[in-house]
């Protein structure tokens, strides 16, 4: 009984390997059909990269100079603000 049940088990096991070889097998087969497709968007991928840099790097530009709008005037108002309290207390 044993021996039918340990042979039932060599054969499931024969059979997960046999599964697991032709499951590799399709995955490189449909790999190597598919490379030519892949070579041929390489270029448009790095452009399509190249793009979205230069749109992150305008994006923050654009936000570093409104930020620094924002501060220079904010600045020169700290500036008339603090600039009497600063005589006063190098008279005193």
């Amino acid at each position: 009984m044993f021996s039918v049940l340990f042979a039932l088990l060599i054969l499931g096991l024969a059979g997960v390997m046999v599964m697991a070889i032709l499951a590799t097998m399709i995955k490189v087969a449909v790999k190597l059909v598919l490379l030519p497709f892949k070579l041929i968007l390489i270029p448009f991928v790095a452009l399509m990269v190249v793009i979205k840099l230069a749109f992150v790097v305008a994006i923050g530009a654009v936000i570093g100079a409104l930020v620094l709008a924002l501060l220079i005037p904010i600045a020169i108002l700290v500036a008339v603000i603090a600039v009497p309290f600063a005589i006063g207390s190098a008279i005193a």
